[in-house]
């Protein structure tokens, strides 16, 4: 909390740079001090606030008429001519009572220094109408505020016939302030006129203050525009060693509304850090929730460089892309309507992935039924051409090997040495030189086979190599591989047995699912397939 004379050091400062802007529409107050009125403690905090309120809301720019211990004929008669003073004036107005009140049936009513009444109809009779301050406010073109620095809500003397706890019902067009004496004062000198808060602000910080009416953002007691004068690098210094020390962030973007050009602005918004990170922290992402968001990216094709429910740079750099392509706001973090739409993509992705997976299925199967199923060389290798990594492959391969052994049983021996021979010295040149001796012979077909092969040897190997090392970085332990072959196998890729050994049929299953998931097919685990293969199999 402010200290009474650090608040009045610092308004004396802001004075000096409001000389300047009186000029424009006259903010003007009422001050009435009923500290007669109040017991113990509280009339000593009225009794001795009263000269600094007057004080501050002066060099704040006010012009202030004040009075303080007033009876009711006094207060009627300074509420008649300040009513007459403001009635055609657009600045601020605002009333400020300190003393004691009581509502009776819908009625709200402020106890005069020299009322000694006791019973309902005296009270009433005796009391000043908290109306007739609600109408002099609202009666210039200005924002309007009524302050009430008040006893204790329940006031024990009036308990027989008050109707209900202290309350008011206040105007659209005013602001009404009421509480505590010392609550509601502390809460008008330290945040409506020295950090100049708006009723917005002022109501989150202060929960012993009630604020009713035109609580808004742009109500003020201080214009943020005076406080833009150079007069007051002092206050915004000594403003911002208590801000920055008490972490408050209503406090920091209240000092950036007043002081968005001044030295401790920078500092301030590190301070408030990124507005769209805070966005996201406001959705209460959970750890399951972030895995979901990076199935969702992965499903898309963006590399999130993980499903582990961490926002890295991956996961970011993949909402970023994500973001950009649907026109929003490039930031990297998402808002809540934002969530319902990247599932909304992800969802119809995956429908098209199973869509396309369902057609590039019948289509092998029905080429298959169109060839394989006639159990001919020529058949079975026009469907491996078509589907080497067919959902029938394994079983082409397996008739194709067992014609094969049928041909080098049934070859002429001369015919079969020559295979032989060409096959142990497995060069370009010794398969010509079979298809030169033997242009009929029957292994023809597969030596032609190996000559392609052996022309593309030197590049096969080398993409080969790529993704091996691929593979390798990714460091996956036997635990690791295990899991992805239980994936695969849930899936119905056919991985053979689920042992952390990577084989043959793991090959043909992790090239297999890359086709499914329209991923480049190499047959070896990388980033790309891993990540979609623990995003697909977890949507399944």
């Amino acid at each position: 909390m402010f200290s009474s004379k650090l608040t009045r050091r610092l308004a004396a400062t802001t004075a000096l740079a409001l000389s300047a802007t009186l000029a424009q529409a006259q903010d003007v107050a009422l001050i009435i001090s009923n500290p007669a009125t109040l017991r113990g403690s509280l009339s000593e905090n009225v009794d001795n606030g009263h000269a600094d309120l007057v004080s501050l809301y002066r060099d704040m720019g006010y012009e202030v008429t004040q009075g303080r211990d007033l009876s009711r004929s006094a207060i009627r008669r300074m509420l008649s001519d300040f009513s007459r003073e403001v009635e055609d004036g657009d600045g601020r107005i605002v009333i400020h009572f300190s003393g004691r009140a009581v509502t009776i049936g819908n009625e709200t009513l402020l106890v005069p220094a020299d009322m000694s009444a006791t019973e309902r109809t005296g009270v009433i009779f005796e009391a000043v109408p908290l109306t007739a301050l609600l109408s002099t406010a609202t009666s210039g073109e200005g924002d309007a505020a009524v302050i009430l620095a008040l006893n204790s809500m329940v006031d024990p003397e009036f308990e027989e016939f008050a109707t209900r706890p202290f309350d008011v019902d206040a105007p659209e067009n005013a602001l009404v302030v009421y509480g505590n004496a010392g609550a509601v004062n502390e809460a008008v000198r330290q945040d409506f006129l020295t950090l100049g808060l708006s009723a917005t602000e002022v109501e989150s910080r202060n929960k012993g203050v009630t604020l009713k009416g035109k609580v808004t953002d742009d109500m003020l007691l201080v214009p943020a525009g005076r406080n833009r004068d150079t007069g007051l690098k002092f206050a915004q210094d000594m403003l911002w060693q208590m801000i920055a020390t008490s972490e408050d962030r209503v406090l920091i973007e209240a000092y950036l509304r007043r002081f968005p050009n001044g030295p401790h602005a920078e500092e301030a918004k590190s301070m408030l850090g990124n507005p769209a990170e805070r966005n996201e922290q406001a959705i209460g992402l959970t750890a399951d929730d972030r895995k979901e968001i990076q199935r969702h990216l992965t499903i898309l094709g963006y590399d999130t460089r993980g499903i582990d429910g961490i926002f890295g740079r991956g996961t970011r750099g993949s909402l970023r892309s994500w973001q950009e392509t649907r026109g929003l706001d490039v930031t990297g973090y998402l808002r809540q309507p934002q969530l319902a739409m990247l599932e909304s993509d992800a969802d119809a992705r995956r429908k098209e992935i199973r869509e396309a997976e369902w057609q590039r299925k019948r289509a092998d199967t029905e080429f298959w039924q169109a060839t394989g199923k006639n159990d001919t060389k020529p058949e079975l290798l026009r469907y491996l051409k078509r589907y080497p990594n067919g959902v029938h492959s394994k079983q082409a391969n397996r008739m194709l090997n067992q014609i094969r052994k049928q041909e080098e049983q049934s070859a002429r021996s001369e015919d079969r040495d020559a295979w032989q021979a060409a096959q142990q010295d497995a060069t370009i040149a010794a398969y010509r030189a079979y298809l030169q001796a033997n242009p009929d012979g029957r292994f023809r077909d597969r030596a032609e086979e190996q000559i392609a092969e052996l022309r593309d040897a030197d590049d096969r190997q080398a993409r080969r190599a790529a993704f091996r090392s691929e593979e390798d970085a990714l460091g996956l332990s036997q635990d690791s591989i295990r899991t992805l072959e239980r994936r695969l196998t849930r899936l119905e890729f056919e991985p053979g047995p689920v042992d952390g050994t990577v084989d043959q049929d793991t090959r043909r299953a992790v090239r297999q699912f890359q086709s499914s998931q329209e991923l480049e097919v190499t047959g070896f685990f990388n980033q790309g397939t891993v990540q979609r293969l623990l995003a697909v199999s977890d949507d399944d």
